[in-house]
């Protein structure tokens, strides 16, 4: 959907971060707006548009609560294509780090998690090409046992999903394949 559809207003809701004014969401058969909310939002992981490392280390910033093993985070790490070491330091926001870095990073996070439902907003948005095929590799591969929701503005990102959702004025207007979204938006 173009500017103002409802794209991150659906991913807010999901989170329940905000509530819809009219309509359900269910997951699994389950509105999303029973039991608690922590342990719903558990069950995400988020990959910002905008990524974001906290000061301290590799380590720290792919598993804040320190419930992975190391062989997991390493793994995690080389499944993105980063040899970073664990302890590398990193600075507030990671500016040592291109975005392209950063976003990797942000993806081995939630990689590592083990999450079941994948929520991306714009996520190779600014990134070179080599990082967003990069991207792309990870999310087909790394990914393909689990629900990946992602807003995506360009039209070569969608064609890897199985679905593409249309909004407009925050509501779903349609579901396409990707292969007839693509082909009817180059017309």
């Amino acid at each position: 959907g173009r500017t103002g559809s409802g794209k991150s207003s659906l991913l807010q809701s999901l989170l329940r971060m905000v509530f819809v004014r009219s309509g359900s969401i269910f997951i699994e058969g389950q509105s999303i707006y029973e039991g608690d909310v922590h342990a719903h939002r558990r069950r995400f992981g988020v990959v910002p548009q905008s990524p974001y490392l906290f000061e301290g280390t590799i380590r720290s910033n792919l598993d804040r609560t320190s419930e992975q093993t190391d062989e997991l985070l390493i793994e995690a790490l080389r499944k993105v294509g980063l040899g970073l070491p664990l302890e590398t330091k990193i600075n507030e926001g990671g500016t040592q780090l291109s975005l392209g870095e950063r976003q990797l990073i942000c993806l081995a996070r939630v990689l590592a998690a083990g999450r079941p439902i994948i929520l991306m907003d714009e996520p190779t948005s600014g990134l070179d090409p080599a990082t967003d095929a990069q991207m792309i590799r990870v999310l087909r591969e790394a990914f393909q046992d689990r629900t990946v929701i992602t807003i995506a503005h360009r039209l070569e990102s969608l064609k890897n999903y199985d679905r593409v959702v249309e909004l407009r004025d925050g509501r779903l207007l349609e579901i396409h394949t990707p292969q007839s979204y693509i082909a009817a938006m180059s017309h």
